[in-house]
């Protein structure tokens, strides 16, 4: 493989993430400065110890981000209503929309009770893959500390980057005792964010779900 100065594989993550930053904004101009090769100048455990995956990866992704980056979130499907009567299912952490359900609180029937369940039998499976992301980019354990638009495109392109390592079977990032302990400690920080106002277009779909397990 080469890692040459003239090859596409020169490339580092920096150009990686102004990459992102250019599809996600077109008016931010590029900033031109002199490269580092890290490919060069790192050994492959000290390439993964500072940029998260191997080399390999990261040439895998340099071919395929343009095209990943600039397709249509599937969020963004659901929110635009292209994606049918699917619907998308998250914690209370997140707000109720009419694409995304959300658990109800202070449960007064079986039937609720029954939507809240099948709600945590949803996530259940799920949730352990958000701790390996955030094992593999600890920046989203710990904070990320830069304005709102830069955190939306660090999260994203972190999202793609663990997607396409996992992929490509990339090792499972191995972190100190104090990193685990933010991880854990993020994962169990009370967010209370339930839309119980009623008679809102989302509140109506949940309703409809609820009326639904009332009838199993």
């Amino acid at each position: 493989m080469d890692f040459s100065e003239d090859s596409s594989s020169s490339l580092d993550v920096e150009d990686l993430f102004d990459l992102a930053l250019i599809i996600a904004f077109p008016r931010w101009a590029k900033i031109i400065r002199p490269r580092t090769n890290h490919f060069e100048k790192w050994l492959d455990q000290e390439f993964i110890d500072r940029f998260r995956l191997s080399k390999a990866t990261i040439l895998f992704v340099l071919d395929l981000i343009k095209d990943q980056i600039s397709h249509p979130t599937t969020r963004i499907k659901f929110k635009h209503g292209l994606m049918g009567n699917n619907l998308l299912v998250g914690d209370s952490d997140y707000p109720l929309k009419k694409y995304l359900m959300t658990p109800l609180s202070n449960l007064q029937t079986i039937a609720e009770e029954r939507y809240n369940e099948s709600q945590i039998r949803t996530l259940n499976p799920i949730e352990p893959s958000y701790d390996v992301w955030k094992r593999r980019f600890p920046i989203l354990a710990i904070g990320v500390n830069v304005d709102f638009e830069t955190a939306k495109a660090v999260i994203v392109a972190t999202a793609v980057l663990h997607n396409i390592a996992n992929t490509l079977r990339d090792k499972t990032i191995i972190v100190n005792p104090q990193l685990e302990e933010d991880v854990e400690l993020i994962n169990h920080v009370p967010v209370d964010r339930v839309n119980n106002t009623p008679n809102i277009p989302q509140q109506i779909i949940r309703r409809s779900l609820v009326n639904y397990f009332g009838n199993l």
